[in-house]
């Protein structure tokens, strides 16, 4: 009988996995760099900053794993908030940012507005989005 699991173990690796390696390696390493970046304008002061951010997320989709999270945030905060909008609705008919999404465009209304979170006050539907998250202690952002 032959031993396949021994004889693969003495194999030297293939190039293809060493390059496979090597290529992932490289992405994580990118995505570091593209987050300190990210971070380093956003905590500058100038405002030209928010532009800086919000080029880099749009710039580096593929490279960013949270890229499509960071969007409608980077948006508003460069003052572009039609564009916020129009990029988190189209997010929430994915199961996988629906969720998500429907909580940040709730954030986003209330960013958006002239009265800012006391819009929360006057508006039912705002409310309903809202206070769930509040009073369910699994969720993040509970307050009791």
């Amino acid at each position: 009988m032959y031993d396949f699991e021994s004889q693969q173990a003495d194999l030297p690796a293939s190039q293809r996995s060493v390059l496979e390696n090597e290529y992932s390696r490289a992405r994580a390493d990118l995505e570091h760099v593209l987050n300190a970046k990210i971070n380093y304008f956003v905590l500058d002061s100038l405002e030209s900053a928010r532009d800086s951010v919000l080029a880099v997320i749009t710039g580096n989709m593929d490279f960013l794993s949270n890229a499509k999270r960071l969007a409608p945030r980077a948006y508003a905060g460069a003052g572009h908030w039609a564009r916020a909008f129009e990029f988190a609705d189209s997010l929430q008919d994915i199961s996988e940012y629906e969720e998500y999404m429907t909580i940040e465009m709730a954030l986003l209304e209330l960013d958006s507005s002239s009265k800012g979170v006391y819009k929360i006050q006057d508006d039912e539907a705002l409310r309903g989005i809202i206070e769930p998250y509040a009073a369910d202690s699994a969720k993040p952002g509970y307050w009791k």
